[in-house]
């Protein structure tokens, strides 16, 4: 009844909270004087019923929406649409006018690391600055060499056919040639799709069947969420194959930039200029960029990136020369003047040449209006007011008594004109879908261009217009020069507009454009040939079977919800939702969770709070006047600490991270430790902190190194050449060699750019006792502690059994639950109710939806690590290591013998020969606040040695639980009170 009771209280919440929201909505929303329908205005369901139930249809129906409200319309809760071109230049504004992109449309794109999805203003300019050197158009002029060899293998596969009398699908072939373009172009791996026409087929089909997906994407999110958070054996094959071609692309693309990773950090870039760029990847590029944040330089979002560009790069050309072939040859007169213009230049002709052709020209601008670029809607939100009022160009259709009323739209509402709108507008396109190059010549032409959207417009405009255009002219002139066609059994509908799927879409279950057998002597080298936009009849269901099908599922709905397995399902969803976004909101920082956000996760918070409190302690004891009185190490110390740091280019970290290590600590657990620092720099006066005042005042020792000339000499080399890998041994060798003349039981060794948390020390203290309790018992040797470890190698893995045996665990779940349940229901608990489809429901739905929550959490926010744990795998980098004294001469033999390497490997690889366990502290004492490396390693490295959830730490916590530990008995043992 207690249940019961709930469960009505929540249902008339619910529906108080929808009544006042559709007041709100339809009343008092900053947009509730917009005209538009209700329902638009109500609930996102209607354009869900547009994209969704009718197909792709709500562009077309916002056209017919203008018709009866006028020229502004409300199209969803929260946007705006404006059939008016006068009005373009406001919503698209240049790039230093401020305009974010609305997040809500580009989350069916699934890649947010684009240049394309990035809704933020500033963000978009600083990606965007790092990619215009390598598509500007001296880049793309440098390259067209590679778009004339795929113009030649296209030219090839044509005269193949034409050889054989056979027909050859120009759609496959013109997506298979701007597909090999953008990748050759953007990727130092090379791809060949033309060189094979099946698999050109199966790529298009694939990535057609992907973009119909594209509105589930928008409107329902969690279900790519869900099958992306599952482990790929599980996924893939409830994907659609354009998804696994976006996968195989993305592996490529990652495998591309581990390569170059590896190249840059080893030394052996690629040293050739490669154009005027010098680059010969887009990643090249990318990585070298200086205006790019190291976020930005993260391998996933590099993967989006690129994606991004594959996949606006490969459909945007091969529509384009589907629309201008097939209306060029549907109309002789246009292809006769085309050829006679064509005439004028010589055979080949470069891009440059053509570009001065004013006919080929217009015939190209057409063909991108027609091909309409992105259809979907592309909304700018404005941070200022905008004041509408309606201007010559508002279309005739809209009622006469809207076309002289102004109106405000509020700051922060999403903004847009579709480029159906701006391309059919009739004032400035008179019988707006018949292709009339003649459109775009002379001043008129030069005039209309402003109106042009195939490629975006304002500060967005499509960075690879250029690449684009230089297909566009050599394929359509080489062609047309070069091979005589005709269709057959083809109609305008085979290349019309008539779905929007981010592109434009033609009729389903078009069996394509054909050109019969012509007699041309000019050009007599081809005798059949099929253009075939669309698909094929049997890749998906006609509009018609869509909307009966609808309306079969709508009659029977009533009946349908009225069953108790119904009920469980929607209570079971609701509840799965609920924890869904409970967990996106909480476990975002698990980095193997279904729920990381990577955009806020490298921003400080514990780490800032630390940094002033260390920098106030330095500036303290920097003091000219009365600094404070301080106590450094007595008698022989439990611990000393050896920090190496060096003079670093941009930002300098040394400060804090002595500040931070020394303040708060009781004066007791000062005296137990000796601290030491090597200035590593071969001239020590260059480094910012040589010879300050609070060094001498704080330290116990600081020195730069106490080494022969030959030696000295040789450091320099290194120095010069930027030979970390030698030098940083060196260095941690030095250190290690510093402390052991100490004589103290453990051995400390920090780096330079930390943020040590308060009441460190006293739990290392406590940690060191708790390792020594546990090698009485077992005798286990060891080689460290490490205080600092990133959670990013603490996934799923193959060795745990809840992972490698899922699809048993989640069987085994299913069948125990739907057994069970068929036992109960014959027994004793009749008055569960439970049918058999109700029990179906929750064993095969249910059940496993829940345990896919489990998993979707991930590894270390189920397990998290506490205290003294054993980490003899994936433990990574040396920001702080305590080793025990009794270890540290084998270590300093083998690093010694191996001169130079990585010292974190150098020294797990000393651990796995010698059979020493290694230890880490749960959770981590310190952060890597360094995004520069001392040792020039690329930000998408240093960026990724970071403690996801140190940042969390609650300062006046981490002071009781130091004041704490100060009284505990194995921690004043160790500290000689």
């Amino acid at each position: 009844m207690f249940l019961l009771w709930n469960f009505g209280v929540a249902v008339l919440l619910s529906v108080l909270w929808t009544a006042s929201e559709a007041i709100r909505r339809l009343y008092f929303h900053p947009l509730a004087h917009i005209p538009g329908p209700r329902l638009a205005a109500l609930t996102w369901w209607y354009e869900f019923y547009f994209d969704v139930v009718q197909p792709g249809q709500y562009v077309f129906k916002i056209q017919e929406l203008h018709t009866r409200y006028g020229p502004i319309i409300r199209i969803t809760p929260d946007e705006v649409h404006i059939n008016d071109v006068g009005f373009l230049d406001t919503i698209y504004a240049p790039s230093m006018t401020r305009r974010d992109k609305y997040g809500y449309q580009l989350r069916s794109l699934r890649v947010p690391g684009g240049l394309g999805t990035a809704t933020d203003h500033d963000l978009h300019k600083v990606r965007r600055e790092s990619l215009a050197p390598f598509f500007s158009k001296k880049n793309i002029l440098h390259m067209e060499g590679l778009i004339s060899d795929k113009v030649d293998q296209l030219k090839r596969l044509i005269s193949t056919h034409v050889a054989e009398g056979t027909p050859v699908n120009l759609s496959d072939a013109f997506f298979a040639f701007s597909n090999d373009v953008v990748n050759n172009f953007l990727f130092a791996h090379r791809t060949d799709v033309l060189a094979s026409e099946p698999k050109a087929a199966i790529l298009r089909q694939n990535s057609k069947e992907l973009l119909m997906g594209i509105n589930i994407n928008k409107h329902f999110p969690q279900i790519p969420d869900f099958l992306e958070s599952l482990p790929m054996s599980i996924s893939r094959p409830m994907m659609p194959p354009g998804l696994v071609d976006l996968l195989a692309l993305f592996d490529r693309v990652r495998e591309e930039i581990f390569m170059i990773t590896k190249a840059k950090e080893s030394g052996v870039a690629v040293k050739d200029k490669v154009g005027p760029t010098g680059k010969e990847s887009v990643f090249d590029s990318l990585l070298d960029s200086p205006n790019l944040p190291a976020s930005e330089k993260m391998p996933l979002r590099l993967q989006q990136e690129g994606a991004l560009l594959v996949l606006a790069g490969t459909e945007s050309p091969a529509q384009t020369l589907n629309i201008i072939f097939y209306h060029l040859l549907a109309n002789p007169t246009l292809l006769v003047k085309l050829r006679r213009e064509l005439r004028a230049v010589p055979i080949p002709s470069s891009w440059t040449q053509l570009e001065q052709l004013p006919y080929l020209s217009a015939v190209i601008e057409e063909g991108n209006r027609l091909s309409f670029g992105v259809t979907a809607r592309s909304a700018r939100i404005a941070y200022e007011p905008l004041t509408y009022t309606p201007s010559s160009y508002v279309s005739s259709t809209c009622p006469p008594s809207t076309r002289s009323k102004s109106c405000t739209i509020p700051p922060g509402t999403p903004v847009c004109t579709t480029t159906l709108s701006a391309h059919t507008a009739d004032a400035v396109f008179p019988d707006p879908f018949v292709f009339d190059p003649e459109r775009w010549l002379g001043d008129v032409g030069k005039e209309r261009r402003r109106f042009q959207m195939a490629f975006n417009k304002g500060g967005r405009k499509c960075l690879g217009i250029e690449l684009a255009r230089a297909e566009l002219y050599l394929v359509v002139a080489a062609l047309v020069r070069e091979f005589d066609m005709t269709l057959f059994e083809t109609d305008a509908d085979d290349v019309a507009f008539l779905y929007d799927y981010q592109v434009a879409m033609p009729k389903m279950g078009s069996k394509g454009e054909h050109f019969g057998k012509v007699d041309d002597q000019n050009t007599p080298r081809c005798e059949f040939l099929s253009l075939s936009p669309s698909y094929n009849h049997h890749e998906t269901m006609l509009p018609g079977s869509l909307n009966k099908a609808a309306k079969q599922v709508l009659t029977h709905l009533p009946h349908y919800l009225q069953l108790r397995a119904s009920k469980i399902f929607i209570l079971s969803l609701f509840v799965w939702l609920l924890i869904f976004y409970y967990c996106r909101i909480s476990l975002w920082r698990d980095p193997h969770s279904a729920f990381f956000q990577d955009r806020h996760v490298y921003e400080l918070d514990y780490s800032l709070h630390r940094e002033r409190e260390a920098w106030h302690f330095i500036s303290q004891h920097n003091s000219a006047v009365d600094p404070p009185d301080y106590v450094k190490s007595g008698g022989t110390p439990t611990a000393c600490i050896a920090m190496v740091t060096v003079r670093r280019d941009s930002d300098h970290y040394f400060e804090a991270s002595v500040g931070s290590m020394l303040e708060g600590l009781h004066e007791r657990e000062r005296q137990a430790l000796y601290l030491s620092i090597l200035f590593a720099d071969t001239d020590p006066r260059v480094h910012p902190s040589w010879d300050q005042k609070w060094v001498g005042r704080l330290v116990d020792s600081a020195d730069t190194y106490n080494v022969s000339e030959g030696q000295l000499q040789h450091l320099q080399d290194l120095e010069r050449d930027k030979n970390f890998y030698e030098k940083g041994v060196f260095d941690y060798i030095y250190a290690l060699q510093t402390c052991q003349e100490v004589n103290a039981p453990y051995t400390i060794i920090f780096e330079d750019d930390i943020i040590l948390a308060t009441g460190w020390f006293t739990k290392t203290l406590k940690a060191l006792s708790d390792i020594s309790h546990r090698n009485k018992q077992s005798q286990n040797p060891w080689i460290y502690l490490r205080l600092f470890y990133t959670e990013t190698s603490l996934g799923w893995s193959d060795s745990d059994m809840a992972y490698s045996n899922m699809p048993l665990i989640f069987g085994l779940l299913m069948l125990s639950t739907f057994s069970s349940l068929m036992i109960l229901r014959r027994t004793r608990f009749e008055r569960l109710h439970l049918d058999t489809l109700s029990i179906v429901v929750i064993s095969m739905v249910c059940v496993p939806a829940f345990t896919a929550l489990v998993y979707m959490a991930g590894k270390y926010n189920l397990m998290p690590l506490q205290g003294v744990v054993e980490m003899n795998k994936f433990g990574c980098c040396t920001q702080g290591l305590v080793f025990p004294r009794e270890s540290v001469d084998g270590l300093i033999e083998f690093l010694t013998a191996r001169v130079h390497g990585q010292t974190d490997s150098m020294i797990e690889e000393y651990a796995d020969q010698s059979q020493l366990t290694r230890y880490a502290l749960a959770p981590p004492q310190l952060q890597h606040v360094g995004l520069k490396s001392s040792r020039n390693n690329l930000d998408i490295n240093t960026q990724s040695t970071w403690a996801f959830w140190f940042e969390t730490n609650d300062a006046a916590k981490l002071r009781k639980e130091h004041a704490a530990l100060l009284e505990d008995h194995e921690v004043k043992r160790m500290l000689n009170i």
